[in-house]
């Protein structure tokens, strides 16, 4: 089962400046993310998270992120098409 994907968030590694982390939020509001900490943590409830996925969650992402990519399905010159909107921050 594939879940689809809402939005994207790219985020520096405080270890290596050089690698970036990418956390994703889906349509059922549930969020991964593909740094060391949310892949090598499991809660004993079974749930995973780390501080990019708790920044998406408390709605502070936008502020430290690289960069942001919605994924918004919509009506665009009168087709359907699937909108793909990039925002980078000049942090």
């Amino acid at each position: 089962m594939t879940k689809q994907i809402t939005r994207v968030w790219s985020f520096a590694s405080d270890s290596n400046p050089n690698v970036e982390h990418q956390t994703l939020k889906y349509a059922d509001g549930t969020t991964s993310c593909n740094c060391k900490g949310w892949t090598l943590r499991l809660a004993a409830d079974g749930t995973r998270s780390c501080k990019h996925s708790r920044a998406v969650d408390t709605g502070t992402a936008d502020q430290i992120c690289k960069a942001t990519h919605s994924y918004l399905i919509g009506i665009f010159a009168g087709e359907s098409d699937a909108w793909l909107g990039w925002r980078f921050n000049e942090n």
